[in-house]
């Protein structure tokens, strides 16, 4: 029903953050309806990427937002949703065994969670977050020095 295609934008030059280091990229995450009805589901205004979750844990973002409250998105039959996020890759967490990342959308149905108090129960409990659609994997290895 959803498909979500993830595409580097851009990397960055090593960014110091002591005490590590940390190499920054821009990704375009694209969520694709593919099928004949709109699909709504629940999301956070600004920190859209709780809905996003990641195979690796050496990888961060941040979000600055005055206002964040959970909305209902709409994407049209046929249709598609972009998200563009910068994402860090820390050398003191750094994985190499996880080559390649994997961004998770974790869909929200509006059927399930009727209001805003079900939407942060559920981003809360795990067991509830059975709908994840996985994108198609990055490679956002730069090896630290």
């Amino acid at each position: 029903m959803l498909s979500v295609e993830a595409k580097l934008l851009r990397s960055y030059d090593t960014a110091y953050d002591f005490p590590s280091v940390q190499k920054a990229f821009d990704v375009k995450l694209t969520l694709k309806n593919k099928t004949r009805h709109s699909i709504t589901f629940w999301i956070m205004l600004c920190s859209w990427q709780e809905n996003f979750l990641l195979n690796t844990y050496d990888i961060k973002y941040g979000v600055d937002c005055a206002k964040n409250f959970p909305v209902k998105r709409t994407i049209l039959a046929h249709d598609s949703l972009i998200y563009k996020m910068m994402v860090l890759r820390d050398s003191i967490f750094f994985n190499p065994i996880v080559e390649e990342t994997r961004f998770g959308f974790l869909y929200v149905d509006t059927v399930e969670c009727k209001n805003e108090s079900d939407f942060d129960l559920f981003l809360k409990d795990r067991s509830k977050q059975t709908k994840i659609f996985w994108s198609n994997p990055l490679r956002l290895y730069v090896p630290f020095s």
